[in-house]
């Protein structure tokens, strides 16, 4: 039987959505009466004068009259790196502005004669409310940010959800605290490895950045979006972390004309986990792809770079390949865009680029 770090990520947030909605339970901790459904993309106001309101994905209410609002979000949504927890917090403020228990009843619909009326009406005197963080896979930021919650008196569960063999969600509950008598809470030692760990990763981070020259004329990037997660990218501060392991490095460039190296294992610079190594090669084929031609299209080209890299490559990347392949292309294209090796330009959407090499190496120190 896997184990539930075997199961695979969601491919959208909308199965995940979907899974939470036809299993309410998920979200239901041991001894809990029971959890029903209420509604989807349920119009919320953030508490914030002059914010316009938002949509929750999904809101549930316990049998005795607590509500809980849940949010979805997938690993690779850049959101779950810092916005979504800010986001919630400020939808629990304001939840109470824009309903009533006679609305959410209203509803409800057909089930709401499983819900306790007079419960209800307590926790919307109280102002008692459920956040709850569903997410495929859980950054250890939001873990620990999620905690601090808690510790500061807010009801809030961070659950990791997958599907299983048969495609069942199996779910996991998140904790910086230890839970007795329940074997699918996280222990906390395990998530204490695993920041130690990530400290580990970002001080060697600090190190690479040493040894890679950066170019001194200025930074040319075409960035999809403004975030700066707690977990951002070294280089450019408005995006997340990559695919790629290392940043083009413009003396290798000089010395054999492509700014990645040729084995990831055995150049000083990359200091990423093993499973990245192969993207650094992804990264070297689309360099050797724009020397051949000038440009690259981001999807049209897909083959043509395949067509540059050794079958073990892809091989060894196994089924992330065809989840992470288009990510793994953007972000390289982003990184050259940055030390301005390349142009891009926009075809059709806001992540499908075409790319332009300058054949111009900018100055660069170490």
């Amino acid at each position: 039987m896997s184990s539930f770090d075997d199961l695979p990520n969601y491919d959208n947030e909308g199965d995940l959505q979907e899974d939470l909605k036809q299993n309410p339970n998920l979200i239901r901790r041991d001894g809990e009466s029971a959890w029903h459904y209420c509604n989807r993309e349920f119009e919320i106001a953030y508490g914030v004068p002059g914010v316009p309101h938002g949509r929750l994905d999904i809101l549930s209410v316990r049998e005795d009259g607590l509500p809980a609002l849940i949010e979805a979000k997938r690993y690779e949504n850049p959101e779950i790196w810092g916005p979504i927890l800010a986001q919630m917090l400020s939808y629990r403020r304001g939840f109470f502005r824009t309903n009533t228990p006679v609305s959410l009843q209203h509803k409800l619909g057909d089930r709401v004669s499983m819900i306790s009326a007079g419960g209800l009406a307590r926790c919307f005197a109280q102002n008692q409310v459920r956040l709850v963080l569903a997410v495929d896979r859980a950054p250890i930021e939001l873990v620990i940010a999620a905690a601090g919650a808690l510790d500061a008196g807010v009801d809030i569960d961070l659950i990791e959800i997958r599907r299983g063999r048969d495609k069942q969600p199996v779910r996991r509950f998140v904790s910086l605290k230890e839970i007795d008598g329940s074997g699918d809470w996280r222990p906390l030692e395990t998530i204490l490895v695993a920041y130690d760990q990530v400290s580990y990763q970002k001080k060697k981070g600090v190190e690479r950045a040493r040894l890679v020259p950066v170019p001194t004329d200025g930074f040319r990037v075409l960035a999809d979006r403004k975030v700066r997660p707690p977990s951002q990218h070294q280089v450019d501060p408005s995006r997340p972390e990559g695919m790629i392991g290392v940043m083009p490095n413009l003396k290798l460039l000089a010395e054999t004309g492509n700014p990645y190296p040729i084995d990831p294992r055995n150049d000083r610079t990359v200091m990423t986990d093993t499973i990245y190594l192969p993207w650094i090669k992804v990264a070297r084929a689309i360099w050797k792809v724009l020397g051949q031609s000038g440009c690259l299209h981001l999807d049209a080209d897909k083959a043509k770079v395949m067509a540059e890299m050794d079958a073990a490559v892809i091989a060894s990347l196994e089924n992330r390949w065809n989840k992470f392949w288009r990510l793994a292309f953007r972000d390289t294209l982003l990184d050259l865009a940055l030390y301005s090796l390349v142009t891009l330009d926009v075809a059709g959407s806001n992540d499908d680029y075409v790319a332009t090499r300058t054949n111009v190496v900018p100055d660069w120190t170490l």
